[in-house]
């Protein structure tokens, strides 16, 4: 009982200290995410192996690519 008086108060302080900024709004959070995709596309970076498992002294093969 104690404990759901407690989390009840603590809900009803940060809604009184913060106000409803504190809950995510849909659209500009939608807006922010396309804009972070097209003002800042993305690279990736693969990176082929000729092997999985490699010893001491073993000579490493790869090759890597960046798009």
């Amino acid at each position: 009982m104690k404990q759901i008086i407690f989390i009840s108060i603590f809900i009803f302080w940060d809604y009184l200290c913060f106000g409803a900024t504190t809950f995510v709004n849909t659209d500009s959070l939608q807006r922010r995410i396309s804009l972070f995709g097209t003002m800042l596309p993305q690279e990736k970076v693969y990176l082929h192996l000729d092997n999985t498992c490699y010893f001491v002294g073993d000579t490493i093969w790869y090759k890597g690519y960046v798009t």
